[in-house]
């Protein structure tokens, strides 16, 4: 015998509890809208965990009649995955489907209370590195988003538009500069002149020089909470709120002996002063800003970042200061991504020296020069 149909009013309660997305573990996909075509429908499975025939897949005796209406009991599902979990019933048991359900929805009520002020514009900037193609998924940067209890508003922006990398283009970093700017002039800077004032969530991968770049783009006043790939325990974008301890940076400040600085910033590992001399040679300053602990995934907490902003900028007003306006920042570094991106965003365009970059490639290449060449339109 088979239970009740599934009411409409009951429908209209399991769509506003499923936020338009299908509930099964992992599955992204919207049942409002095709994701491929963009056109908008009711694409939704209603399926039973506990079937309302006692003969379907996870059927019940006396529990199919008596729960063929109860919204505890039904998943809104793709089409795929209500296919998949009937067709086997003996994995996808009644525990599991529940977890699922409870999982998804409590996701999208915690979403739901995010009040509007804590919206955040998601942007994104991938370029490839040396062999490895990068790639940054806009529902990780949701979901990056949603830990720290704010809302990605609209699309995401993508700044990234080039395939090219360093190893087939000896002009990929003045290539890859011009693409960045010429994306950030059309999708960023229309949004800082309006009254609103926007908050950005930007997630990157790219070479060092690149990542410095983009951040003298975004620059120290705009609103921008940059984040952090953390490779372990899983892969997931994410910055703490918590205090790191463990962490500390320290700067060493030469004298005055020469015109010419360097600037060596060893995070994730140590570069020693021989490798610098060997591309600066020896009449050249050189300060250091160094972490006491070295790793690619070192930069956990929002605290270690503003650590190291509060040296760097001391770091440019002192050469600022002692060396004048004019000289040249020789910047050889080894830092993680949101580290590269804030020394961007600490350099001061019409107040600090330029900066020419330097990337490690079997041994320190020059990269990109960053200077102040008059506002952009």
């Amino acid at each position: 015998m088979r239970g009740k149909e599934i009411s409409d009013s009951k429908k209209l309660i399991l769509m506003g509890l499923c936020g338009g997305k299908c509930e099964f573990r992992g599955c992204e996909k919207s049942i409002v809208q095709d994701m491929l075509t963009g056109e908008k429908s009711n694409f939704s499975n209603y399926a039973h965990i506990v079937a309302s025939s006692e003969n379907g897949p996870r059927g019940d005796k006396t529990l199919s009649t008596q729960l063929s209406n109860d919204e505890n009991n039904i998943m809104v599902l793709c089409r795929d995955h209500h296919k998949e979990i009937d067709d086997f019933p003996e994995k996808y048991t009644v525990d599991i489907l529940k977890d699922m359900k409870r999982e998804h929805e409590a996701y999208i009520k915690d979403l739901m209370n995010i009040s509007k002020e804590s919206s955040v514009i998601g942007v994104k900037y991938t370029a490839n590195i040396s062999d490895r193609v990068t790639k940054i998924n806009d529902e990780d940067i949701r979901k990056c988003a949603f830990r720290q209890n704010k809302y990605c508003r609209g699309e995401i922006i993508n700044l990234s538009d080039s395939k090219a990398d360093e190893r087939n283009n000896s002009k990929f970093y003045e290539f890859e500069r011009d693409n960045i700017k010429n994306n950030f002039l059309q999708c960023i800077k229309p949004l800082l002149k309006k009254e609103k004032v926007y908050k950005f969530f930007l997630c990157a991968i790219a070479p060092q020089p690149l990542l410095i770049y983009l951040g003298t783009l975004f620059s120290d006043i705009t609103d921008v909470e940059v984040q952090q790939l953390q490779r372990e325990p899983i892969p997931e974008w994410y910055l703490s709120d918590e205090r790191n301890e463990q962490f500390h940076v320290k700067m060493a400040i030469p004298e005055k002996k020469h015109s010419r600085v360097a600037l060596n910033i060893s995070i994730t590992a140590d570069i020693s002063e021989n490798r610098v001399r060997d591309i600066v040679g020896e009449e050249c300053d050189i300060f250091k800003i160094e972490s006491n602990i070295h790793g690619n995934d070192i930069i956990k907490n929002r605290n270690q970042l503003e650590m190291y902003k509060k040296k760097i900028r001391e770091v440019y007003e002192i050469i600022k200061d002692v060396y004048g306006r004019d000289c040249e920042i020789n910047v050889f570094p080894a830092m993680p991504v949101s580290i590269a991106i804030e020394t961007g965003r600490c350099w001061m365009k019409k107040a600090h020296p330029s900066l020419t970059i330097y990337d490690e490639k079997n041994g320190f290449k020059k990269a990109l020069e960053i200077k102040y060449e008059g506002e952009d339109k």
